[in-house]
């Protein structure tokens, strides 16, 4: 993710931001230091940081705060693509390149629908920290994850926390598993059916 966010984007989060603690408002100048110290970060993991520390915090952040919040989003936007990219997204690529099929598109419109549809009971810009949560105290999870946590959770989270999460986690996990099937199944069914038979059917 390469998309640094913009100063007339970061000043209005930041005015939101002193408006909301009762802070002077921000400066030119304090607005371009910010943007210097977060440029290497994505835009919309910046905005989500900071609006979401308005949401839950008593005092106003740091660059330092938004910086480890942020880190995090991104962290966990690149494991999800890594992740879609071993799977249904790779089976779709091979499979254009192998040939142009008219099944594809068919296929591809049906599994980009239900991807949609599987995400529609969640806000994908906070779920994020639930499934940080539920990671929390696990082997492997990184150190800007793990510090994050300590922040949306004001400290050290509880054991039941914890495990509240791991429960939202797999519940999605399995509503997403009843709605997406892989690509490769969505193609196998759009071939059937442009061959007469019926979907599921070889």
């Amino acid at each position: 993710m390469s998309n640094p966010i913009d100063i007339g984007r970061l000043k209005e989060a930041m005015t939101d931001m002193a408006e909301v603690y009762g802070c002077r408002a921000p400066t030119d100048r304090s607005v371009g230091v910010w943007q210097e110290v977060l440029k290497d970060l994505d835009a919309q993991a910046v905005l989500n940081a900071i609006y979401n520390w308005i949401q839950s915090k008593p005092k106003a952040a740091t660059p330092s705060d938004i910086r480890t919040l942020a880190g995090a989003w991104v962290s966990r936007r690149l494991e999800e693509r890594e992740e879609l990219e071993k799977g249904s997204e790779e089976d779709f690529r091979n499979t254009v390149r192998r040939e142009a099929d008219p099944c594809v598109s068919r296929a591809m419109s049906r599994w980009r629908k239900a991807m949609k549809e599987s995400y529609r009971t969640i806000n994908r810009d906070t779920w994020w920290q639930t499934e940080l949560l539920a990671i929390y105290g696990t082997p492997g999870i990184a150190t800007a994850q793990a510090d994050a946590v300590r922040i949306f959770c004001h400290g050290e989270p509880t054991q039941e926390r914890v495990q509240e999460a791991r429960q939202k986690v797999a519940a999605q996990n399995e509503r997403e598993s009843r709605i997406l099937k892989p690509f490769a199944e969505f193609l196998a069914e759009e071939r059937a059916a442009a061959m007469g038979g019926t979907w599921g059917e070889a």
